[in-house]
C-alpha cells in the first residue's frame, strides 16, 4: 500500500494538485472543507469508488461535478 501512496502523491503532484489526502489516516469531507474554508469543491474525481463515493459527494459545494473512473497511464 505504502508504493501506491507513493504513486499516487508522484502523480498528484505532476498535475499540481492543490491537497493531497491520505484516505486512510483523514476524513476527505472534512479536510476539503477545511481547505476551501467550509464551501467544498467544484469538481470531485473519484478513482476508487464506493470506498471513497459518501466522502467526495459530501465534499461538492452546491451543484459540484462528481466524475467517476480513472485517468490513463502513460
Amino acid at each position: 500500500m505504502q508504493l501506491f501512496i507513493r504513486k499516487t502523491k508522484r502523480t498528484c503532484e505532476k498535475i499540481r494538485a492543490d491537497l493531497l489526502i491520505n484516505t486512510q489516516a483523514e476524513d476527505i469531507a472534512s479536510e476539503v472543507k477545511k481547505f476551501t474554508n467550509g464551501k467544498g469543491v467544484n469538481v470531485a474525481y473519484d478513482e476508487l469508488g464506493k470506498a471513497v463515493t459518501e466522502a467526495s459527494l459530501k465534499s461538492l459545494r452546491n451543484f459540484g461535478y462528481y466524475r467517476f473512473g480513472s485517468f490513463p497511464e502513460k
